[in-house]
């Protein structure tokens, strides 16, 4: 899910019409003016202000199950919460979800299992993880699906691969002269769109 109004079109338009039951957690104060803590934006796309979870975390369950979401997107650094969360879970019905959304922030596979073992305690089996990266400019520019086999595979201290460029986004990691970096150079990401 993109981070700003000026791509709220465009969260609605990639999302795909069974995805159309949403629910995100980035920061959308432009949007919702500041004021919202639980709003109903476009169509089905749902939003609980972090400041809002942070206060009732259990909002966002509420909202998984009353609206029944498919579409979860939370910053990777509210994890340990919603695992937490999930864990806690028993007796609601979250098997709406189908696709749990993380990005912004490097994401630990340790994270993301512990994220997907927590699902599959409260019955929700098969639910994709799609991590991504993204800058306010420009929305996502890369990211990928994971299945839940895929999930168990992945080495544990390490990030969480976030996949190549989206459709119609160049990225290439350059040095302050504006040249490629090689592999493994810190450098800065530049996006063509």
């Amino acid at each position: 899910v993109l981070f700003r109004s000026r791509h709220l079109d465009e969260v609605t338009r990639r999302l795909k019409p069974s995805h159309r039951r949403s629910l995100t957690m980035f920061e959308l104060s432009s949007i919702t003016g500041g004021q919202g803590t639980l709003t109903r934006l476009a169509g089905g796309l749902h939003y609980v202000s972090p400041a809002h979870f942070l206060e009732r975390p259990e909002t966002l369950l509420d909202v998984i199950e009353r609206e029944r979401i498919q579409f979860v997107s939370v910053p990777p650094s509210t994890l340990p919460i919603v695992s937490r969360l999930l864990h806690d879970a028993s007796g609601r019905d979250l098997t709406s979800i189908e696709t749990f959304s993380l990005g912004s922030e490097l994401i630990s596979a340790a994270a993301v299992v512990a994220l997907e073992e927590a699902l599959q305690a409260v019955g929700c089996e098969n639910v994709k993880m799609s991590v991504g990266y993204g800058m306010t400019e420009v929305g996502l520019i890369c990211g990928k699906v994971y299945e839940p086999s895929q999930v168990e595979q992945l080495p544990r201290e390490e990030p969480v691969p976030l996949g190549g460029a989206w459709a119609g986004r160049s990225i290439r990691v350059v040095d302050q002269a504006g040249r490629a970096c090689p592999s493994g150079i810190v450098g800065e990401v530049e996006v063509l769109t």
